[in-house]
């Protein structure tokens, strides 16, 4: 199964925001059977620079240890909503139990 998630966030604080996001994520990705393990690739856009790239960097690190999933980082001049300064853009591929190997 394919899983693709799309959050905007309207506060950015040196990364919480994005982490607080990314439990979000997962708590979805784990809802359908799947783990952090499953999420292969995450994309943020920006409508401000990020306060913190390496505060960013160190929390996604841990929600996801050392087996991140690729990961975007963009600026953009403007996002769906000009409320967002921060939208998450996430897939994931999760087995389906009911097809056998």
């Amino acid at each position: 199964m394919s899983l693709h998630l799309d959050v905007g966030l309207r506060q950015q604080h040196a990364g919480e925001p994005v982490v607080r996001e990314a439990i979000f994520i997962l708590v979805i990705v784990q809802s359908q059977g799947g783990s952090a393990d499953d999420v292969v690739k995450l994309t943020f856009y920006y409508a401000e620079e990020p306060a913190d790239r390496t505060r960013h960097s160190r929390a996604l690190r841990a929600m996801f240890g050392e087996r991140r999933p690729p990961m975007t980082l963009i600026r953009v001049v403007g996002l769906a909503d000009a409320k967002y300064k921060v939208e998450v853009d996430a897939m994931a591929a999760i087995a389906d139990p009911s097809v056998s190997s």
